[in-house]
């Protein structure tokens, strides 16, 4: 999982917003995957109390992810713009991978 940025960011050049942009949708995207992976490892092992339980946390943090992005966009860059768009798919790759990375440690635990 560590090297998604590593490889998605291999041949951006440094300021090009629009290469960054794209980057960091991809970047998103990748995370995103690896997300759905882990959970679906999850929801095939847990008891029906747990998959429950995970399956409402998980669509209540889809609407966190979703309110945290957008207001990344507002407030970081309050009239719009590339930049705006920056730190909002920014902040979806942060929630995402640190969400992933928790979804990870659950199943880890499930599994032992």
């Amino acid at each position: 999982m560590n090297n998604i940025r590593n490889k998605v960011f291999e041949n951006v050049d440094e300021g090009n917003d629009y290469q960054e942009k794209e980057a960091l949708r991809k970047m998103e995207e990748e995370w995103d995957r690896e997300l759905n992976i882990v959970y679906q490892k999850i929801m095939k092992i847990a008891d029906s109390k747990t998959k429950n339980k995970l399956r409402n946390a998980q669509r209540a943090w889809i609407k966190f992810r979703d309110a945290e992005t957008e207001k990344s966009y507002y407030t970081n860059n309050p009239t719009g713009g590339s930049m705006g768009v920056l730190f909002s798919i920014n902040t979806a790759v942060q929630l995402t991978e640190e969400r992933t990375l928790q979804l990870a440690e659950m199943y880890d635990a499930l599994n032992n």
